[in-house]
């Protein structure tokens, strides 16, 4: 029987890096590094696929701030072109949860 490897967010977050810089495809990563593809895809877009990516390195958005609305909503101008407007109040997590969500969407 073979045994499961175990690994910790550290080196989770170095296999991410490496992955990151290596210009692989996942599946030419993960026969490299020994790795089952079903374990990157999964820290790719997992709750630790957040932390990955910064540890890669910051990333921006560009914010403009205007008159706050009378209606008491934010509006985010997503670099896809995507508008979504967010009533003040909104819970923080659930907000972090949907953008993590379209995340892929927001890279175009």
């Amino acid at each position: 029987m073979r045994r499961r490897r175990v690994f910790n967010q550290e080196q989770r977050l170095e296999f991410l890096a490496r992955f990151e810089r290596s210009g692989l495809t996942q599946m030419e990563f993960c026969r490299r590094a020994k790795l089952p593809l079903s374990t990157l895809s999964l820290w790719r877009r997992g709750p630790g696929a957040a932390t990955g990516a910064a540890a890669s390195g910051p990333a921006f958005a560009e914010v403009r701030l205007s008159a706050p609305s009378p209606v008491g909503a934010v509006t985010l101008h997503l670099p896809s072109g995507a508008k979504l407007e967010v009533p003040v109040g909104t819970d923080a997590r659930w907000l972090a949860l949907l953008l993590k969500s379209v995340r892929p969407s927001l890279r175009r």
